[in-house]
């Protein structure tokens, strides 16, 4: 499966795209059933040695990505939301993912434009939809929680690409794979 494809199943369906306007139960109740559909969308282009299921983190961060691009407020939204959701999920992502690189990237340039070690969400909308996202994909997190912290590993991710941690973590996720 090509990333076009996912990424036009991670596009929300027109009764989705206000979710920061729904009560809290309903936006993670529609957020878990797109994470649901887009599971049950890659799970019909998968081959044999590919992992069962698309991990919610991986899928909502397609979803957010998408967006990010939209001019505007909703494409600024977007893109503040993806950064907080890369700093809560950077160690969940599969090592050597296009996530995991795309989330070491994106948070070492806003770690080095702004010095900040935390993404802070400032827009309480921006906290519930954050809470919601994390509660629909199953992630423990503080309810509420503004500031995100930034993993040191993707503060400084190219340092981290470097080492001999990262390279054995490397390692060890691809003799999994070819199991």
């Amino acid at each position: 499966m090509d990333n076009h494809e996912l990424e036009r199943a991670g596009r929300p369906e027109p009764h989705l795209q206000n979710q920061e306007e729904l009560p809290y139960e309903t936006l993670v109740k529609r957020l878990r059933a797109m994470i649901s559909e887009n599971q049950s969308v890659y799970q019909s282009f998968r081959f044999s040695n590919e992992r069962e299921a698309l991990p919610p983190e991986t899928i909502i961060r397609s979803v957010l990505e998408w967006h990010a691009d939209t001019p505007g407020e909703k494409g600024e939204t977007s893109f503040l939301l993806r950064n907080a959701w890369d700093a809560l999920n950077f160690e969940r992502y599969e090592i050597g993912s296009r996530e995991a690189m795309l989330a070491g990237s994106t948070l070492q340039a806003y770690h080095g434009a702004t010095g900040e070690e935390s993404v802070k969400l400032t827009n309480p909308k921006e906290i519930m939809m954050l809470d919601a996202m994390a509660e629909a994909a199953g992630i423990s997190r503080e309810r509420g929680q503004a500031d995100i912290p930034i993993p040191q590993n993707a503060m400084y991710y190219n340092k981290y690409l470097m080492s001999k941690e990262y390279q054995q973590k490397l390692d060890q996720a691809q003799a999994r794979k070819n199991k």
